[in-house]
């Protein structure tokens, strides 16, 4: 396992007030997932994501909040409030957990409802904020980090203690989450202020596993 914070492999340059999209797991998948978070607490190359930190990135802005002026973050919170509400509230079944490179996390297929919340946010990112820096490219599956690398390190025996763990999580997207977000390297944590928040059109709730 790699090091996330690593300047090499996150590559923000600074780490406070990082603009984002997120949107967030309730208490129910909370629960589910923390025989998973369990495991992963129990290598000290891996740091466990506390619940109230779980989150599902729809994009990274990169503007951070300091360069921006208050007017724009306005406006692009009512943005978000027209993209939420033309979109129903729906939900995606997640599985795992997963090891990868830089971290542990549930994962799940994409599907048209969350390749279109994605399309809108970014777009709307894109208008407000202009196009001088480039969007990151989104994640290339909605997923849910339950622990991030802090050390390169041979990761083997925290890919055996999570082998016979495995969980699905209904991950309910209701709300979409405008953020400032803040690392910590040496604690190995991603936080946030909240900026805005924007609850998607209440109905029947799509459940959506792949596409």
């Amino acid at each position: 396992m790699r090091n996330l914070f690593d300047p090499s492999v996150l590559r923000w340059p600074q780490l406070r007030d990082s603009l984002h999209v997120y949107v967030l797991p309730g208490s129910e998948f909370v629960n589910i997932v923390q025989p998973a978070v369990d495991a992963v607490a129990g290598f000290d190359f891996c740091v466990p994501v506390a619940p109230q930190w779980m989150h599902a990135t729809v994009t990274r802005i990169p503007w951070w909040r300091t360069e921006v002026d208050d007017r724009t973050l306005t406006e692009f919170g009512h943005a978000l409030d027209v993209i939420a509400a033309g979109t129903a509230a729906f939900s995606m079944q997640m599985t795992g957990p997963f090891p990868d490179e830089t971290g542990v996390a549930m994962e799940a297929s994409s599907s048209a409802l969350w390749r279109r919340l994605l399309d809108g946010t970014r777009a709307a990112a894109e208008q407000i904020f202009g196009t001088s820096r480039p969007l990151p490219a989104p994640p290339t599956r909605p997923h849910v980090s339950l622990g991030y690398g802090v050390a390169d390190a041979d990761s083997e025996h925290l890919l055996g203690a999570l082998k016979p763990i495995e969980v699905s999580a209904e991950l309910a997207v209701k709300e979409l989450c405008f953020v400032a977000v803040h690392q910590d390297p040496s604690a190995g944590t991603f936080t946030w202020d909240v900026i805005s928040s924007h609850r998607l059109a209440a109905g029947a709730r799509d459940r959506t596993v792949d596409l």
